[in-house]
């Protein structure tokens, strides 16, 4: 079997992981606080991908806490040949993830300059150059073999019916959906205005963003016969939503019975419950001994509300520990 290795680091709110198999490396997510030892988590990534002949860079969604030290990681590392893979996002979807944004940040009217220049950037990033990027798409999803190992993607969208009230709405708010390319690469005040209003009237409250979400698992490519604790095999959620039947049956037809090898979870959005609720206990009924917490130790007081682990749901499912991987070194809750 290939060597395997794998290393959650611990930069608070946000994700920075590290999975080796054999001479291939991937990254899930790079972001999470800026007061975490980025300088020697990324020294640490460089020193042990030295030998590695490819690297893939997932993000699972574009929040700032998942991808701000991006840019930091590929001045870092240079020597490995690497490439960028991001959720597919429709015209349309980067408008919804954008309102999103600005309901989120309580954005509305004028605005001071400080805010109107880090709106202006999170456009940007947003609309992404997809010269610098791939996209995976639900329909054709990331897969890669490594000898007896697999990494596995679950892209996960808007519902198609939520996306043409949206633009319905956006029509009767006097919106061009026609120009939506255009808009979406500048910033225009009244646009946006009107962008979430149509945003509130559909969906009526704001975080619809964490519906569009890349998933990975990466563990063995056949479900194992017999557990085995020294195989780690992974499932990195993001900031998934898990609150529907509909979604996790989502998973379950995806990554179908390779859901039985996971032992390793990093739960999703930092384990909000505003991600997941008693479904989440039901969809984890396997054998998962570990789960994986993100989040801030001292959140400052600008910082979105703390969100602390639905530990009641995880409690029902035969676990052996919770751990929390924050800026300080891991420790078990």
């Amino acid at each position: 079997m290939v060597n395997v290795y794998h290393h959650q680091y611990p930069v608070g709110q946000g994700g920075l992981h590290l999975g080796i198999v054999g001479d291939y490396a991937y990254i899930y997510d790079c972001g999470g606080d800026s007061n975490a030892d980025w300088n020697a988590h990324l020294k640490d990534i460089n020193n042990k991908i030295k030998h590695c002949k490819e690297l893939h860079i997932f993000i699972s969604h574009l929040h700032e806490d998942h991808y701000n030290k991006l840019s930091k990681l590929l001045n870092d590392i240079e020597s490995t040949p690497k490439k960028i893979f991001l959720p597919y996002i429709s015209v349309i979807e980067k408008i919804i993830f954008i309102c999103d944004y600005i309901i989120q940040k309580e954005l509305s009217g004028d605005i001071n300059r400080e805010e109107e220049q880090e709106l202006q950037q999170y456009i940007r990033d947003v609309k992404n150059d997809e010269n610098r990027y791939e996209t995976i798409r639900h329909e054709k999803e990331f897969e890669k073999n490594v000898d007896d190992i697999i990494l596995k993607s679950y892209v996960t969208n808007i519902l198609p019916n939520d996306e043409r009230r949206f633009s319905k709405y956006l029509q009767m708010e006097g919106v061009d959906v026609d120009d939506l390319v255009n808009q979406i690469k500048t910033y225009n005040k009244d646009f946006w205005k009107k962008a979430v209003t149509a945003y509130r009237k559909t969906f009526h409250s704001a975080r619809v963003s964490h519906k569009i979400m890349l998933n990975l698992y990466c563990g063995m490519n056949e479900v194992s016969i017999r557990y085995d604790d020294a195989i780690e095999n992974w499932l990195h959620t993001g900031d998934a939503l898990m609150k529907t039947n509909k979604q996790i049956e989502g998973f379950k037809q995806n990554f179908g019975n390779l859901l039985n090898n996971v032992n390793q979870f990093q739960i999703p959005h930092h384990g909000s419950e505003h991600n997941h609720d008693w479904r989440f206990s039901v969809f984890c009924t396997h054998c998962w001994r570990k789960f994986y917490l993100t989040a801030q130790d001292n959140p400052p007081s600008n910082s979105r509300k703390f969100v602390t682990p639905k530990i009641d749901d995880i409690t029902l499912c035969r676990c052996q520990s919770i751990q929390k991987i924050s800026e300080k070194p891991v420790t078990n809750i």
